[in-house]
């Protein structure tokens, strides 16, 4: 086992439930909304937005898109899908946004597994979220929030996950080279391969199993099962 003496972690869907959130938020939304989605099946329209949300954040991390161009182009993007014209994307998006907040919740187990390790380990947080969304969640779980030695939001360091400057801004923030670090996310690309590209220690978090490929970082796909000496 690697000498790790800081750990930091991914936000959404490795500590907090952002799917839940989003699946509800939309569920509710599209629901508010019955009159302008009729005749539309609401997994579909879930599993649409879902797809085009993804890629736009993808873009984003990529630096390829604007924040604003996100928030403007993923429910533009569902109204196009489905040929919805007879509502303003934005009001949808502000729907959305009301109803997002009231579902957030600790994906199963991670918050056991975290508290665990902040008893051991100074721990922090790093995520590629919009600030003002991110700061509101951290607010509302204030066990989480309280025991963090370190917060790093993409957005007010300029830097995007995997951007190794970003790896590198929290490193030094840590006080501490990449190899005293463990990084736990779930996103292979942000995650994985940005901490592996800076030379950190790596636990992938990846419940769905269609979704893993092959690594040599630590993989579990249940909280229940994480086990630090298998770093």
């Amino acid at each position: 086992m690697p000498d790790i003496r800081f750990i930091y972690f991914d936000l959404d869907d490795t500590l907090l439930d952002h799917g839940h959130a989003e699946r509800q938020a939309l569920t509710a939304t599209v629901q508010q909304y019955d009159h302008v989605f009729n005749g539309h099946d609401l997994q579909e329209i879930l599993t649409t937005y879902h797809r085009t949300n993804l890629g736009l954040w993808r873009d984003y991390a990529l630096g390829n898109i604007s924040k604003q161009d996100l928030k403007d182009r993923r429910f533009a993007g569902l109204v196009d899908s489905f040929g919805v014209s007879d509502v303003d994307p934005a009001e949808l998006s502000n729907c959305y946004l009301s109803h997002y907040s009231n579902h957030w919740q600790y994906c199963r187990g991670a918050d056991r597994v975290f508290h665990q390790l902040a008893d051991s380990f100074p721990v922090g947080v790093i995520t590629n979220g919009f600030e003002t969304t991110q700061i509101k969640k951290l607010d509302a779980f204030t066990d989480l929030r309280d025991r963090l030695s370190a917060l790093v939001i993409s957005e007010t360091t300029g830097y995007l996950k995997p951007d190794g400057r970003l790896f590198e801004f929290a490193a030094a923030k840590a006080g501490l080279s990449g190899a005293e670090i463990l990084y736990v996310g779930d996103s292979y690309e942000s995650d994985v391969e940005g901490a592996q590209d800076a030379g950190w220690n790596v636990a992938w978090y990846v419940p769905d199993e269609t979704r893993r490929r092959e690594t040599d970082a630590y993989v579990f796909e249940d909280w229940a099962e994480f086990d630090l000496g298998k770093i």
